[in-house]
């Protein structure tokens, strides 16, 4: 026996079950002659191009529910493609998913419009040719709508709404094609807000954001005729001018100023602080993509000169940034190798005049440049992220350092490392220090940890944490480079430091200024009061000593008593050890 026997045969579809199952299907499905007039529809055909099957055949083609200016292009490809075998439904929807051929605009009985996807396949006539087209047709609005929708995602940033880089570079190649033929000028500036990773460390992700929203709208408003706006980063805006539109100093100012001025969020005032770097077509490039960079080089430069200026391109910019780039790449090397090293140099209390403290220096030989200036690397390993593994082995040397001290001397200065603003903000400095103090086994009083103002300018809770976790371990905590930054004074009274390091700036305006010496003054008088000790850096003269030392300076730093020291030269100086400190 047959398989197939042991089930009954089904009869043949009568031609109502026929129009039934042709009326059930939710695609619209049609017959027409090969000239295109319909010859019958179903009920979802009629759903979608609003008209009845009887209107539809009794006068109408497949061309009068097109759009015209679709059906004049193409067509010609509907009908007569001289297609013989049948093509089945399914496999016709599975071209229409990659096949722009099949994206048609259907012209409703109402004149509306609506998205579909067609396609068509041949009947065959017994004699071979084409006797007619089965079709078939599907809403395709949603579809359209979400490849809008993907298209303006993919070309505009997603805080601020604006073109992205992609959109922004079809618009500044678009100006310059225009401009080359007029001869006209196309500049491009890129504007960035400086204090933009401040904000979001001391208030939040929602501030930081508030703060580019705020930005965005400021210079969207301002925008003029043939300007176009762009996010290209986060926090860091494009502008294209083009023709007679100007970007002066006095443009750049009034930008400037238009996107500092102060903007309210909850209960605080954020300040935004700004630079702009500018390209010119045709003096600093012929095309968009060099543009973008030079105006990035003089983005670059603006920041270098401090908070709030703007700097056109200049092509000694391109040289200077190569010789960063060079830099840079050194840099990575000598900390692959270990070619970094550390000096000291000694604070000796002006009382006793005993060195009590060192303050660890970074120094950088390179065997063909020589010694490198820390003013020349540092800031590049900031800006690179280098800082981080540099700052980790700073204190671990620091460490060691002072266990060899100890164990040659019984005793040890403490020593002092830098820790870096943007090291104090990525890396876990208070983990760091336990784990290099217990891996030296070395007691915490004998490691200070030096910081800048900068990083008392977040007052975050992780800063205070981790300043506090410092503390409690015995490590103590100075403030570097006092006097130069914020509002220094109030910073004494909302954290506890060990002590304070005044400035080598204000050391010299103290001479033959009485200005300059009742503010060294008035800084001495509030330390002490607030038990915080005090170190002049800077101190260069027999001179400029005595006169701290009339003042009530603690300790006193710089060439006039040691310049740095390497390692063997510092334990040098150090023997004889007594329980108040070396002798001298």
């Amino acid at each position: 026996m047959r398989p197939h026997d042991l089930y009954p045969r089904l009869p043949l579809p009568t031609s109502d079950a026929r129009k039934l199952a042709f009326d059930a299907v939710p695609c619209g499905l049609f017959l027409c002659d090969v000239d295109g007039r319909f010859l019958t529809a179903n009920t979802a055909f009629e759903r979608l191009t609003g008209y009845a099957s009887l209107e539809l055949t009794e006068s109408m083609t497949l061309s009068s529910i097109l759009d015209p200016k679709q059906y004049a292009l193409r067509g010609g490809g509907l009908l007569g493609r001289g297609m013989v075998s049948a093509v089945p439904l399914v496999n016709l929807t599975r071209q229409a998913a990659g096949d722009d051929e099949m994206e048609w605009t259907c012209v409703r009985r109402d004149q509306s419009r609506i998205e579909v996807l067609l396609g068509m396949s041949p009947i065959a006539s017994p004699s071979g040719g084409i006797s007619a087209y089965a079709g078939w047709m599907a809403d395709n609005s949603q579809r359209a709508w979400q490849q809008n929708q993907l298209w303006y995602r993919s070309h505009h940033d997603a805080l601020t709404e604006l073109p992205n880089q992609a959109l922004l570079m079809e618009h500044l190649e678009i100006s310059l094609q225009r401009r080359r033929q007029r001869n006209e000028p196309v500049r491009l500036a890129v504007i960035e807000i400086d204090n933009l990773r401040t904000v979001l460390d001391s208030l939040g992700q929602d501030a930081a954001d508030a703060t580019a929203r705020t930005v965005a709208a400021r210079l969207r408003g301002r925008l003029v005729k043939d300007e176009h706006l762009a996010a290209v980063e986060t926090g860091q805006f494009a502008l294209v001018s083009a023709g007679e539109t100007r970007m002066d100093e006095q443009s750049a100012t009034d930008l400037l100023a238009l996107i500092c001025a102060p903007i309210a969020f909850a209960s605080t005032t954020i300040r935004p602080n700004a630079s702009i770097g500018i390209a010119a077509f045709p003096e600093a490039g012929q095309d968009g993509a060099t543009l973008l960079h030079r105006a990035r080089l003089a983005l670059s430069a603006a920041r270098q000169d401090g908070n709030g200026v703007a700097r056109h391109f200049e092509h000694d910019m391109q040289t200077s940034s190569s010789k960063r780039h060079v830099l840079e790449l050194m840099l990575r090397r000598a900390i692959d190798e270990e070619a970094l090293s550390l000096n000291f140099q000694p604070q000796i209390n002006l009382k006793t005049g005993n060195i009590l403290l060192a303050e660890a220096l970074l120094r950088w030989k390179h065997p063909d440049r020589g010694n490198i200036s820390p003013a020349d690397f540092i800031p590049i390993a900031e800006s690179t992220g280098l800082i981080l593994p540099i700052g980790e082995w700073v204190i671990r040397q620091a460490c060691r350092q002072a266990v060899r001290i100890l164990t040659r001397y019984g005793d040890c200065p403490r020593i002092a490392v830098n820790v870096s603003p943007v090291q104090f903000r990525r890396q876990d400095v208070l983990g760091i220090v336990r784990r290099e103090l217990e891996a030296a086994r070395l007691d915490p009083r004998f490691l200070e940890v030096e910081i800048t103002e900068g990083v008392l300018l977040n007052d975050t809770e992780q800063s205070i944490a981790t300043l506090q976790g410092l503390r409690e371990i015995g490590v103590e905590i100075a403030i570097d480079d006092f006097g130069t930054g914020y509002s220094s004074l109030s910073y004494l009274t909302r954290f506890k430091v060990d002590r304070i390091k005044i400035d080598r700036s204000l050391v010299v305006a103290m001479m033959g200024s009485t200005h300059g010496t009742a503010i060294v003054s008035a800084i001495l008088a509030l330390a002490h009061a607030l038990d915080v000790h005090v170190t002049a850096e800077g101190v260069e003269t027999e001179e400029q000593a005595n006169i701290l030392k009339e003042l009530g300076c603690d300790e006193i730093q710089g060439f006039w008593f040691s310049r740095p020291l390497t390692p063997q030269a510092f334990e040098h100086i150090l023997a004889p050890w007594d329980s108040n400190g070396p002798n001298h």
